[in-house]
């Protein structure tokens, strides 16, 4: 079998294309592109069909054998099992049906976001519910259900757009944020699966707390925060306490070489715009990290 071919019968997309094509029993498909799932088929399988003039001609029995081939492949039989089922379970569930286990499985991370909390232990132990008994240390975090989350009786959510600021991020920094009051805050980090991103972030946006995000000080973060904002529905954005009173210690902080590929960015957020000139004047690109490292006096800026 074609590698290209053995790849798009392990695509969870490619497999739903052709099982809505067997349902509705089509005789003919247009395609555009010669990596066309049906085109790779009839051409590993003369039996299946041909093509002609942009379409796809299915034989008699041509559904039939691609049944047979798919089954072979993956283990899935596509008129007998449905996909989206598959879908919802986990890599283990599947490994019973199929051969690869990472096929049509959800992530293990779905639904979860890793965090951590800061506050005394008395306040961490009433607000979570005897979820956890003390303050994350540096380093650590939690992976927590979404569901149970939502549940704690928390002050603050900040999203972090950095894994290793998330870490490092501690109850010492928390204090240089002017704004930010509360005893328990939830630091969370943003992650990197956009799909589970945004699943989370309309969670969180029906908590009754304060949310805020924390983002590089750079152009690139600007936009990441202001776009996550919308969905979280967030109170604000923490960044460097008025920068421009000491625009000569961010210059000495830029990373130049990220700067150079974000200056074709624009924001939209009134609340951001005296940032987001500071940056692209002074052209300037501060990592989170740089910012925790150098204890950073910062600020909450409301939406």
């Amino acid at each position: 079998m074609e590698v290209d071919l053995e790849k798009s019968l392990n695509t969870a997309g490619k497999l739903d294309y052709l099982k809505e094509k067997m349902i509705l029993g089509v005789k003919f498909a247009t395609y555009r592109s010669p990596d066309n799932i049906l085109v790779l088929l009839a051409s590993f399988d003369p039996s299946i069909g041909y093509t002609e003039n942009g379409k796809v001609i299915i034989n008699m029995g041509g559904w039939g054998r691609i049944r047979e081939i798919v089954k072979a492949q993956t283990g899935i039989d596509l008129l007998r099992h449905n996909l989206n089922e598959l879908k919802g379970r986990d890599r283990v569930d599947n490994t019973a049906i199929t051969t690869n286990d990472k096929l049509l499985s959800k992530a293990p991370t779905k639904g979860f976001l890793e965090c951590r909390l800061l506050g005394s232990e008395k306040h961490i132990i009433n607000v979570s519910n005897n979820y956890t008994h003390k303050q994350t240390q540096e380093n650590a975090y939690l992976g927590v259900e979404i569901n149970d989350l939502t549940d704690w009786n928390i002050d603050n959510i900040i999203i972090i757009e950095n894994f290793n600021a998330f870490c490092r991020f501690n109850e010492q920094h928390a204090k240089l944020v002017k704004g930010l009051t509360g005893a328990v805050t939830v630091l969370a980090y943003r992650g990197h699966n956009n799909k589970n991103i945004t699943s989370i972030l309309k969670a969180l946006a029906q908590k009754d707390c304060k949310r805020y995000i924390f983002a590089d000080y750079d152009l690139a973060g600007l936009k990441i925060a202001e776009s996550m904002s919308k969905t979280l529905k967030a109170h604000g954005y923490i960044l460097p306490n008025k920068p421009w009173m000491q625009t000569e210690k961010y210059i000495e902080m830029t990373v130049k070489e990220n700067r150079k590929k974000q200056s074709s960015i624009k924001i939209s957020s009134p609340s951001l715009t005296s940032y987001f000139e500071h940056i692209r004047d002074k052209y300037l690109a501060v990592p989170q990290e740089t910012l925790i490292a150098r204890r950073t006096p910062l600020k909450v800026v409301n939406i």
